[in-house]
C-alpha cells in the first residue's frame, strides 16, 4: 500500500469518488467522506444552509453547481454524520441523473472544492481505522461486491455479520481470556490469586483448537468460493467434451462436428453449479497429432487438466477409451449412453463414474450435481461461512499450532511462562486476523483489491 493510504495528513482531508458503477443508469452516487465533507457539499450545493442544517439520515433536493455557478444537475443530497455512517465519519452522497456527464461533473466539482480523489477501497479502509469494521468484515465487503453467484453472496454476508463473524469474536475473546488468566498468575504469584492449575484448563485449549481447526478446515471450499472451481473438460477426440460442455452451460458454446480434433484450443466459461462459481474449460481431445497447431492445444490442455480441481474424464461408451494416466480423484463420465441400444440404465452414479448422454441431455442434472457435490459446495447449505482467502486460513492454522504448542508444554508439564509464551503466539494470529495488529503490507493486500468509491 502507497504511504498515502495511512498518511496523518491524508486521514485529516476528505475523500470522494464516484459510488456506482460505469456507464448511463438511472441513479450516479458521489460520495464524500470526512470531518469537511459537509462544507465541501455546501460549497458546490444550490442550498447550502438547508444542506449544513439538515439532520443525519435525511435527503435535500437541490443543484450541484460547477465553479463558475453553473449547474451541473439536479441531486438528492443525502447526509449522514457520524459515527453512525459507513466510515465512522460525515458522509454526503449526491444523487444525480445516472449519466457519465453528470456523475462525472458533480465529482469534479467536489475535487475542485477541497476533496481529495479517493483511492481503491479507502472508504472501507477509513471504516476499518474507525472501528466500524474489522479485517475479516472488509475483505467480505470485497467478496460481497465480487460475488459471482447468490450462495458467494450469503457466504461474505456471513463472513461480515453472520456466524463466521461471531465465531472469530468469540475465539479473540476466550483466547484473550485463557492469556489473562496465565499471565496473571506469572505476574501476581505473591498476590492472593490461587497458583496457576495449567491442567485445569487443558479443555478449554481443547475447544479453541477445535475451532480455530474448524475455521481453517473451511478454506478447502472458501477459495473455491472466491476463486472460482477450475473443473477441466478432457479425454479423447470425438468422445463428447464439447456437447457435454455446451449440456452443462445450456447453450452452444464450442463448435460440436464429427471430425475429430475440432477443438483446439481451451474455451472457458463461468458457471453456477449448486452455487458453487465453476470455471468450466473445455479442451483439444488428448491424442498424438502432427498438426502444430491441434499439438499445441493438447500441450494446454494437458497443464490445465494437471491445474484442475476437479478433472470430468469423459469416454465414449462405444468406444470404452479413456485417457489413461489421469488423477484418481477424477470423474469419469460416460458419454452417448443414447447409444447402448437400451441396454441399462442411461444414468446411473457408481463411486465415480457416471452415464449420460449430451445428445438426449439424459443425466446432464445429475452431473451437475455430482460436480457441485465433489467440490465441496454441500457446506453452502448449512449455517457455517467459510474462510475464503489465504491469509485468513495462514493465520487460523498459526493460531492452532500455537494452541497445540501450549498443550504440550503443559503435558510435558514445562514452566507457566513457556506456555504463556505459546499462547501470545495463538492470540497474535487472531488479532492479526481480525486487525487488531497489522502493518502497511497488510493492508495494501486487502485494500488495493477494491474498487474505488467502496
Amino acid at each position: 500500500m502507497s504511504a498515502s493510504y495511512l498518511d496523518e495528513a491524508r486521514s485529516a482531508r476528505s475523500i470522494a469518488a464516484i459510488a456506482t458503477a460505469p456507464g448511463a443508469g438511472a441513479i450516479g452516487i458521489v460520495r464524500i467522506s470526512g470531518a469537511d465533507s459537509l462544507a465541501i457539499a455546501a460549497r458546490v450545493f444550490s442550498r447550502p444552509a438547508a444542506l449544513v442544517g439538515a439532520p443525519s439520515m435525511s435527503l435535500v433536493l437541490g443543484r450541484v453547481m460547477s465553479g463558475g455557478r453553473l449547474p451541473i444537475d439536479q441531486v438528492l443530497a443525502a447526509v449522514m454524520r457520524a459515527p453512525h455512517t459507513y466510515t465512522g465519519e460525515d458522509t454526503v452522497e449526491f444523487h444525480a441523473h445516472g449519466g457519465r456527464v453528470q456523475v462525472e461533473g458533480v465529482l469534479a466539482a467536489v475535487i475542485a472544492a477541497g476533496a481529495l480523489p479517493a483511492l481503491p477501497g479507502e472508504f472501507t479502509l477509513r471504516a476499518f481505522l474507525n472501528g466500524r469494521m474489522d479485517l475479516v468484515q472488509a475483505e467480505s465487503v470485497a467478496d460481497l461486491i465480487a460475488a459471482p453467484t447468490a450462495a458467494v453472496s450469503r457466504n461474505a454476508l456471513g463472513a461480515y455479520a453472520g456466524t463466521l463473524h461471531t465465531q472469530l469474536l468469540d475465539l479473540s475473546a476466550r483466547l484473550t481470556s485463557l492469556r489473562a488468566r496465565f499471565e496473571a498468575g506469572i505476574d501476581f504469584v505473591d498476590d492472593d490469586i490461587p497458583e496457576l492449575e495449567l491442567k485445569a484448563i487443558r479443555p478449554e485449549m481443547e475447544s479453541l483448537i477445535e475451532i480455530a481447526g474448524g475455521l481453517a478446515s473451511t478454506y478447502s471450499v472458501g477459495r473455491l468460493l472466491r476463486e472460482g472451481a477450475r473443473v477441466v473438460i478432457c479425454g479423447p477426440p470425438n468422445a463428447g467434451k464439447s456437447s457435454i460442455f455446451n449440456s452443462i452451460l445450456r447453450m452452444n458454446r464450442s463448435i460440436v462436428t464429427e471430425v475429430p480434433g475440432t477443438t483446439r484450443d481451451a474455451i472457458t466459461e463461468m458457471v453456477d453449479l449448486g452455487g458453487m462459481p465453476v470455471i468450466l474449460t473445455d479442451t483439444a481431445g488428448l491424442r498424438v497429432s502432427h498438426d502444430p497447431i491441434e499439438a499445441e492445444g493438447i500441450r494446454r490442455a494437458r497443464e490445465l487438466v494437471n491445474s484442475a480441481d476437479l478433472i470430468l474424464s469423459i469416454v465414449d461408451v462405444t468406444t470404452m477409451l479413456e485417457e489413461p494416466g489421469l488423477r484418481d480423484d477424477r470423474l469419469t463420465v460416460y458419454n452417448k449412453s443414447d447409444l447402448t441400444n437400451g441396454s441399462g440404465p442411461h444414468h446411473v452414479v457408481q463411486g465415480s463414474t457416471l452415464r449420460v448422454s449430451a445428445f438426449t441431455g439424459d443425466g446432464i442434472a445429475e452431473l451437475c450435481e455430482q460436480i457441485s457435490k465433489r467440490l465441496g459446495s454441500t457446506i453452502l447449505s448449512s449455517s457455517e461461512s467459510a474462510v475464503t482467502r489465504l491469509r485468513q486460513y495462514q493465520a487460523l492454522q498459526a493460531c492452532v499450532s500455537g494452541l497445540e504448542d501450549a498443550r504440550r508444554c503443559i503435558d510435558q508439564e514445562e514452566p507457566p511462562e513457556v506456555v504463556a509464551l505459546e499462547l501470545r503466539e495463538a492470540a497474535r494470529a487472531i488479532d492479526e486476523l481480525v486487525g487488531k495488529v497489522y502493518d502497511d503490507e497488510i493492508l495494501e493486500r486487502i485494500f488495493s483489491e477494491f474498487c474505488i468509491g467502496k
